[in-house]
């Protein structure tokens, strides 16, 4: 299997690269056609800042451009416009056909008398009796950066009788009225855009400091500038990699331009891992992921694990929003080889495989409902040291079982991080039931709880209860859970201090068979820890390491098989543990005193595992 594995893994990077390269040229072209659409808009919504100001350019008194007749004209154009003037919150400014200013609203005297501030627009405008807009300069009375909307102020015979100006300050409370369309087109959780001026200043971003900064570097912005749309794989400002999309902006003569950049957080993922645990051993594995499948928000994986006791392989499919009611639906097939000699439990091989349909439902914030159906394929063998349970299961039973299931789970979480929390509680519930039909029905009950309580403001210092309990059994015609879906108890995770998978009774040996009885679990568990977690010595981060004392206690009965629940026979352990996420891998590690152990535990004082989940 680790050849196959090796060649899976070599496939899946060739076609990740090559859907990687497809992805992007998809995103290229759908954020091209975004940013060609959101300048249209764009374009739509200054044009209508040029309407008001031809509106009042339409006054006659403005018209006259008599000195006495123009403070009426803008206060007549105001009360008609229904004060839409008072979007431009430098003014308005009535300039002659010579560019001189003649009036001002509100009166500024330092503006009478003044020249066009933009010469060539003046000239524009004049010559093509149209609207502009200017790049940002620096307005000579108040020495703000500033941005002007102009109109030809014309006769009932269109000669050309000076300009009516509007001037903006570059302030985000009044440029994201006039900007609103470039908020309604966006691609991914965090695209945005923003609009640069024809000498690539930023005239409008969704972050406030970068208004009036230069981009003219940026390769976006300098093709923008001339005019051009398209899109470019590019760096944002912290060296990020984004797909920047790009359309100058209709009607504004190639002067202001809209680069719409969408942020394209990495959704997919490509990783190798190497751990080691001493229940299993060295484990290899490789795993491929996207979140966000060509663009459509589905989620893809395949994973292929490879271990002395269990060589796994998955493909998954998850589509989060199948409803619009937030109803997510996933497919997954598997397939997977056991010895469980290599795991220090009674000698037998399971091969297994199948598939799942798996629906969820969030009904809050904190909670949600999973639920489908599934089927798998069991395939037993006994090995070369099989205990009389396993022999005597597969001669009534057979060794082969098709199995088809519904199930269930809640689970609502408050914690405050999926990594090492330190607030908040998780709690779940699942079952599964093998139906009717199948070879063997039984079913299978977990009920898990995880509390972390705060003793300090900051967290360092924090209690955490967990407890993990779980029954199996089978029903209609089968009075017994199949012994390959048995609990186990003990090792990391567990009970620790005991060696993993070694509590609960032992199996009885084959006749051939003179060495101690291996552990066979149980269709019952019990758990339970008590830790303190404590702020660990010499270490600042306490995000990425942890050290508590515990107190662990649990055992795994077999009620099918005489051994019932009773209090002394749990046992109990106390000692330090230490996690930490490293580059490598989360790395865990536990001094454990076994406090009740009994004659034939098989007892774990130091125990320790790289790169595996805890």
């Amino acid at each position: 299997l680790i050849p196959m594995a090796l060649v899976l893994v070599a496939a899946a990077i060739i076609v990740l690269y090559a859907y990687e390269r497809v992805a992007q040229d998809v995103v290229k072209q759908r954020d091209t056609e975004l940013a060609r659409i959101s300048a249209a808009r764009l374009s739509e919504s200054l044009s209508r800042y040029s309407e008001v100001l031809r509106s009042a350019a339409a006054q006659e008194d403005i018209q006259s451009l008599e000195p006495n007749r123009l403070r009426s004209g803008l206060e007549k154009a105001q009360i008609r416009l229904y004060g839409k003037l008072f979007v431009f919150d430098r003014g308005v400014v009535i300039y002659n056909s010579e560019g001189v200013a003649l009036w001002s609203q509100p009166f500024t005297a330092e503006r009478q008398g003044r020249d066009f501030p933009i010469t060539s627009k003046f000239d524009e405008m004049r010559k093509t009796l149209r609207p502009a807009f200017s790049d940002i300069f620096k307005d000579a009375v108040t020495g703000e950066d500033v941005i002007l909307v102009g109109v030809p102020i014309l006769k009932s015979d269109g000669e050309f009788k000076g300009v009516l100006a509007g001037m903006i300050t570059l302030r985000y409370s009044f440029l994201g009225g006039m900007c609103a369309k470039l908020l309604e087109l966006k691609a991914g959780h965090s695209g945005y855009a923003y609009l640069v001026d024809g000498n690539g200043r930023v005239i409008y971003h969704r972050h406030s400091s970068q208004v009036g900064t230069s981009l003219t570097s940026a390769l976006p912005v300098m093709q923008a500038t001339r005019g051009e749309t398209g899109a470019v794989l590019a760096q944002d400002s912290v060296g990020e990699s984004v797909i920047s999309a790009f359309a100058p902006v209709p009607g504004t003569d190639d002067l202001v331009d809209v680069n719409y950049s969408v942020k394209e957080q990495p959704t997919g993922s490509l990783s190798a891992s190497v751990g080691f645990s001493q229940n299993s051993g060295v484990i290899l594995g490789a795993n491929i992921s996207e979140n966000n499948f060509f663009g459509t928000g589905k989620r893809v994986s395949l994973g292929v694990n490879v271990s002395g006791a269990v060589k796994s392989a998955n493909v998954s499919y998850m589509d989060p929003y199948y409803t619009v009611d937030g109803v997510s639906r996933g497919y997954s097939v598997f397939a997977r080889k056991t010895d469980f000699a290599q795991q220090y439990v009674t000698s037998y091989l399971l091969d297994e495989y199948g598939g799942r349909l798996t629906f969820g439902y969030p009904t809050d914030n904190i909670t949600r409902l999973n639920f489908g159906l599934g089927y798998t394929l069991s395939r037993v063998k006994d090995g070369a040291f099989s205990s009389r349970e396993v022999t005597d299961f597969i001669n009534t039973e057979g060794d082969s079982f098709s199995n088809y299931f519904l199930f269930g789970s809640w689970r609502r979480s408050t914690l405050n991080r999926g990594v090492l929390p330190s607030d908040g509680y998780s709690h779940s519930v699942s079952l599964d039931v093998s139906v009717p039909g199948s070879d063997l029905t039984f079913y299978k009950l977990s009920h898990k709880t995880d509390f972390y309580f705060p003793l300090t403001e900051n967290n360092r210092w924090v209690l955490r209860t967990r407890t993990d309990i779980g029954y199996g059994d089978g029903y209609g015609s089968r009075s017994l859970m199949p012994f390959y879906e048995h609990f186990y108890a003990g090792g990391y995770g567990s009970v620790r201090g005991y060696q993993a998978n070694s509590l609960g009774r032992r199996a009885t040996n084959a006749p051939n068979d003179f060495s101690a009885p291996d552990p066979f679990g149980g269709n019952l568990l019990t758990e339970g820890s008590l830790e303190l977690i404590f702020p660990t010595p010499f270490a600042g981060d306490t995000r990425s390491m942890r050290t508590a004392f515990f107190l662990d206690a649990g055992q795994v009965f077999d009620t099918d098989r005489g051994f019932r629940p009773e209090l002394r026979a749990v046992r109990l352990s106390a000692g330090i543990g230490f996690q930490w996420i490293t580059a490598v891998g989360p790395l865990a590690f536990s001094l454990a005193k076994p406090l009740n152990d009994k004659p034939g535990d098989n007892t774990q004082i130091f125990q320790f595992s790289l790169g595996q989940t805890f």
